[in-house]
């Protein structure tokens, strides 16, 4: 509100109604210039923005995939996966993305690796992702196997990802240089 109407917030009132919501009256005082003109809708919009959960933007994210029969299994199953680690560290169009990766894992193929690059990294560094069910992949099986191929290691996190009905899922999410 400060930056949108070139100003500062000086009170806030909030009013409580009988049900669950909370109304707040934000006065911004200005004192320069010409009232900027704000559409509603934008600022609406910036508001549900700032509201939103990383759990609303996953369903949005899921939403785009299939058809409402699916989009709801998959809701069901992996809305509540992702620890609090992993929700800070990706979005939720990325945990969409290793979703489908961790759905092709089986007893009989429980491993997956996605490399890519990161937009904003140096031409050197690239990104790895290793998938493993049931059990995480000590890192000290991990680093020879990427150095044999030329790589270093810079940065390691694992998450834990624990669909309902379906197995544990550890991501490796690892920096790498070469």
């Amino acid at each position: 509100l400060e930056t949108r109407f070139d100003g500062k917030i000086v009170s806030w009132m909030p009013a409580h109604s009988e049900g669950p919501l909370t109304r707040i009256h934000y006065i911004v005082g200005r004192y320069r210039g010409a009232t900027p003109e704000v559409a509603r809708v934008d600022l609406e919009r910036e508001v549900a923005g700032l509201v939103r959960t990383w759990r609303d933007d996953f369903a949005l994210a899921v939403e785009t995939l299939d058809d409402a029969g699916v989009i709801d299994d998959r809701l069901a199953r992996w809305a509540d996966a992702f620890g609090a680690a992993y929700r800070e560290a990706m979005s939720a169009a990325v945990a969409v993305s290793d979703m489908e990766v961790m759905e092709g894992l089986s007893a009989e193929a429980p491993f997956a690796v996605r490399f890519q690059r990161r937009d904003g990294d140096p031409a050197e560094r690239i990104a790895a992702k290793l998938f493993h069910r049931d059990m995480p992949i000590d890192l000290s099986r991990r680093v020879p196997i990427l150095e044999a191929m030329g790589l270093r290691v810079i940065d390691e996190s694992t998450y834990r990802v624990a669909p309902v009905g379906g197995p544990v899922i550890f991501v490796h999410d690892m920096t790498l240089a070469h």
